[in-house]
């Protein structure tokens, strides 16, 4: 549905500015996509596909990578699209989205061979409300999977380092537009560009090194330290040159939400990851909705007094997660610990992924 949703979205914008329509079409597309689920929809689905078919100890891997991809693509994207734009005008670009969306309809439709097992195999319906219920029996009642308490400890963490990984580009870019940097809205994509692949690249890099000897929570860690760090010293940042110098050092900065949520993926029995998922999407949508709102009011009420003390907020909010993920681990004990990230029994009747 969400592939769907996107495929019609950008049709609807396609033939739109190709023939001059009402704008009010633009907002009927962007329903239709917002009923079908959107982004968040989609890339939760993967994750929660993902788990059902892997085996724990590849679990955190194959999320990270699917977690780096969508960030690095969508990075590389805004480049190549300006690119596109700038020399060929806005129809191919629609044109080349459009088609991507429809190759991956047909993929999902007729290559994922776990679609069809499905459908094959489920003969009763189960209701949506029914679904959202068994997602919030989650954060209610205990199973064998985990406590309510490590539930939502892990919930709210990810509440604050979610916050500072969506909601920081829209003080970020007004603190470049303004005085002293003055930057273009070029060079202004360039760094946003660059952020983006820095911290991705970073979150495959450390998970790829360190995840053996410190594992999820290790991890975590170091990338809300990285976070901290990182936010600091841009609080401090009044040339060019020392914005991108400081880039690589929140290059784990990504990585709490991404451990996070293999950590909740972890906590919970296979036949309700979906709904686990749902509420972490739901969670996103929050995060970015509340965070923009609250760290622009806060830089606009500021920046005459002191313009980068939303980092400072940000970096407060990184040390609060990297608190809460302290107090699982220590609460949870090491022994619990070694259990959640050993266990290698499967989630479905389908084969996992070696």
């Amino acid at each position: 549905m969400p592939l769907l949703g996107q495929f019609v979205k950008c049709s609807v914008y396609m033939v739109t500015v190709r023939y001059r329509l009402s704008i009010y079409l633009l907002m009927a597309a962007n329903v239709v996509e917002g009923l079908s689920g959107g982004f968040p929809t989609m890339i939760m689905s993967c994750y929660a596909y993902l788990t059902q078919i892997c085996r724990n100890d590849k679990l955190t891997t194959r999320l990270t990578a699917i977690d780096a991809t969508c960030g690095l693509c969508g990075a590389i994207c805004q480049v190549i699209m300006g690119l596109a734009i700038s020399h060929i005008g806005y129809m191919w670009p629609f044109i080349m989205v459009i088609g991507l969306h429809l190759v991956n309809f047909i993929y999902v439709l007729l290559f994922v061979p776990e679609l069809k097992k499905e459908v094959k195999h489920d003969r009763h319906y189960v209701p949506v409300t029914k679904q959202l219920m068994r997602g919030l029996e989650l954060y209610v009642s205990s199973d064998d999977y985990g406590a309510v308490w490590q539930r939502w400890l892990l919930l709210v963490a990810m509440l604050c380092c979610n916050t500072v990984v969506i909601a920081r580009w829209g003080p970020l870019t007004l603190y470049c537009m303004k005085y002293p940097l003055c930057w273009s809205s070029v060079l202004i994509g360039i760094y946003v560009a660059f952020t983006s692949i820095c911290s991705n690249a970073g979150e495959i890099g450390l998970v790829a090194t360190l995840h053996r000897r410190l594992h999820d929570v290790g991890l975590a860690i170091i990338g809300c330290i990285s976070g901290i760090l990182y936010f600091v010293l841009l609080a401090f940042c009044k040339t060019t040159w020392s914005m991108f110098l400081v880039t690589p050092v929140g290059s784990g900065s990504f990585l709490p939400t991404a451990m996070l949520r293999v950590m909740n993926s972890k906590l919970t029995p296979g036949d309700r990851q979906g709904a686990m998922y749902s509420i972490l999407s739901l969670l996103d949508i929050t995060c970015e909705l509340t965070g923009s709102v609250v760290f622009n009011l806060i830089y606009g009420a500021t920046q005459l007094i002191m313009a980068t003390l939303v980092f400072f907020v940000m970096s407060g909010l990184e040390f609060l997660g990297m608190a809460i993920i302290i107090i699982y681990f220590l609460k949870s004990g090491k022994g619990r610990q070694q259990e959640v990230f050993t266990r290698e029994t499967t989630r479905t009747e389908y084969e996992p992924i070696t």
